[in-house]
């Protein structure tokens, strides 16, 4: 993605809702960023692909992110707060050091707050590098929760046709107790999650045309990557034999019960 500003919100907000019932990290990668540094849209970490290759390498490099009102150095609060007492500095004392209220102290300590590049720079001095997280996907995670955290994630809708099927469906997975998401930009249709129990993911689509084989393929992929259950709603349902897989026939839809105990059963 070469112009991140340019993304649709709707793109954006169905990447977090996906991200969201797979537990994974949304991640936007833009070509043209300068390196080692992560930026945001819309509570996503946006960065370079060298910049995501140190992640997963784990280079020992501290986590620089720009946020509204400046560039930040990401605290590890633990460290932090072992650090200070190993020193023997008090809050209060620290605070003075830095040149900062003692608020933004216990901000840093209780990782309520992140360093500006000035303040991380006598923080490394006084307390070494140690106390500020280091670029990983992990720390990236932490990241994201932190810049989404006041963002609601809502289902607004979806703009694209929606088959009857798919909504008979979704009412299904409603009944069931999963949370449903209606996507529009994904190989599959509807993304799922067990309000009670993370562990069951559902990428179900529509698969009602010969020419999507494809998009069924990409679903089954992802399901299995993501150790979730693929569902699909196609007329050759008796064709596919797949662990990952739950294939329906359109004609099941007329007994909801029934279908409902078969997708329980296999999600067991």
């Amino acid at each position: 993605i070469k112009i991140a500003e340019k993304l649709n919100d709707r793109l954006l907000e169905e990447l977090k809702k996906v991200s969201n019932v797979l537990e994974g990290l949304p991640l936007i990668i833009e070509e043209n960023l300068e390196e080692d540094i992560i930026y945001s849209k819309r509570g996503m970490p946006v960065l370079n692909i060298k910049t995501l290759e140190k992640a997963l390498k784990e280079e020992d490099l501290p986590l620089i992110y720009i946020s509204k009102g400046g560039v930040y150095v990401k605290i590890n609060p633990q460290r932090f707060k072992e650090k200070r007492e190993e020193l023997g500095y008090s809050i209060g004392e620290l605070a003075y050091k830095l040149g900062v209220s003692r608020r933004a102290a216990i901000g840093y300590e209780k990782g309520e707050m992140d360093a500006s590049i000035s303040i991380s720079l006598k923080l490394e001095k006084l307390l070494g590098d140690d106390v500020f997280e280091k670029l990983s996907i992990e720390s990236l995670k932490l990241l994201a929760m932190k810049l989404s955290s006041k963002e609601e994630l809502r289902d607004k809708g979806c703009k694209a046709k929606i088959s009857v099927e798919l909504i008979k469906l979704r009412k299904i997975m409603d009944k069931l107790g999963f949370k449903n998401y209606i996507l529009s930009k994904s190989p599959f249709q509807l993304a799922s999650k067990k309000v009670s129990f993370s562990r069951n993911k559902v990428l179900a689509r529509a698969a009602l045309s010969e020419k999507e084989g494809e998009e069924d393929m990409i679903t089954l992929r992802v399901a299995k990557l993501t150790e979730s259950k693929a569902l699909l709603l196609t007329p050759h349902a008796q064709a596919i034999e797949d662990k990952t897989v739950i294939s329906i026939s359109p004609n099941e839809l007329k007994d909801e019960e029934k279908l409902m105990k078969k997708i329980a059963r296999r999600l067991e």
